[in-house]
């Protein structure tokens, strides 16, 4: 994604400016802006659904904690195949790791 850096209080008129030509260099490379804008997000959306399932089967019992364990890999394996290709010594890639491993 290409960053969009400006300063408050600019004016509409320049925001809409350094907006227009992100989204220009983004269709110009290829790329959609949509997903361009949004694919960080729902990536760590990922995460947070391991994280509110691996915490639903630590606080449940029986079946669902079952369940909510398996949801939990699930999507942190989802997470983590989405993140392959990331740096490795990004923090939260490392956390995720860590808790992957710890569910298993």
């Amino acid at each position: 994604m290409v960053p969009l850096i400006f300063k408050v209080g600019l004016g509409k008129r320049v925001w809409l400016n350094a907006m227009s030509l992100c989204l220009e260099r983004l269709v110009s490379s290829g790329r959609s802006p949509e997903i361009g804008l949004v694919a960080w997000e729902s990536r760590l959306a990922h995460l947070g659904v391991a994280r509110a399932n691996a915490l639903q089967a630590r606080t449940s019992q029986g079946a669902d904690a079952d369940a909510a364990r398996v949801r939990a890999l699930a999507a942190y394996k989802d997470f983590l195949t989405r993140w392959k290709d990331a740096d490795p010594d990004i923090p939260i890639l490392k956390q995720a790791e860590a808790e992957y491993a710890r569910l298993q």
